[in-house]
């Protein structure tokens, strides 16, 4: 009985990894063939710069599970915690964008952001990123595994393949209409999984200390290793 529940939950929580890589099989010569190789390449790395949302997140993700982990009785507090931790810190990113939009004419800033409309997209998904680590970690720390699978599945995998496939019917999509489309699937993600987190009474209001001081503790340490980790996928997988 035990083997068959192993091997059963394995095989649920296996499949959206196996489904995305037979989606990307098909989505990228899609994508290639149809807008081109230059199209391609700036859509990967508008994706691959969104890995800033979750070293901006500096570790709440990471602390949400190591503290309810520690404390199982306090789980909905520290989640109540964690996400306003990360609206807090949404805002203090959202004044620095809006710094940096005032001072971006005086800069070079090459890259595909000399579009606006991919600026504003990217800074968008940047909170949406920053939001979704921080609402993983909550789910991670309820071992709410099966239903997490699936929000990944859709926030990294089908939000990527997708705008890709899309161009099978729509084949002049711009870049930005297939960012757009990206980024409108990750916040689609963020909000079913807030529903369900809310639905399930995984949060409730409280000022207790226990996450800020497990933030003090350990984030240093996590976003370092969350650097690390982006550094490693740079050179294994993009460059």
């Amino acid at each position: 009985m035990q083997n068959k529940k192993l091997f059963t939950n394995a095989s649920v929580l296996s499949l959206p990894g196996i489904l995305a890589i037979f989606i990307s099989l098909i989505s990228i010569p899609v994508h290639l063939k149809s807008a081109g190789a230059e199209n391609y390449g700036n859509y990967i790395i508008f994706h691959f710069l969104l890995t800033l949302g979750s070293l901006l997140n500096l570790g709440i993700g990471k602390s949400i599970v190591i503290s309810i982990n520690n404390f199982p009785k306090k789980s909905k507090s520290v989640a109540y915690c964690g996400i306003k931790y990360t609206f807090i810190l949404g805002i203090i990113i959202s004044i620095l964008f809006i710094l940096f939009n005032l001072i971006k004419d005086f800069i070079y800033f090459n890259l595909i952001f000399t579009n606006s409309t991919i600026l504003n997209y990217f800074f968008i998904a940047i909170l949406v990123t920053l939001f979704y680590i921080s609402l993983e970690g909550i789910l991670q720390g309820n071992q709410r595994f099966k239903s997490l699978s699936f929000y990944n599945f859709t926030f990294y995998s089908l939000a990527m393949s997708v705008p890709s496939l899309s161009l099978i019917y729509f084949k002049d999509n711009s870049l930005e209409n297939l960012i757009l489309l990206s980024v409108l699937i990750k916040l689609s993600t963020i909000f079913l999984m807030l529903l369900i987190i809310i639905k399930n009474k995984l949060v409730k209001k409280s000022n207790n200390k226990i996450l800020f001081n497990n933030l003090k503790k350990n984030s240093k340490w996590l976003t370092l290793n969350s650097i690390l980790i982006q550094f490693y996928d740079l050179f294994d997988k993009y460059l």
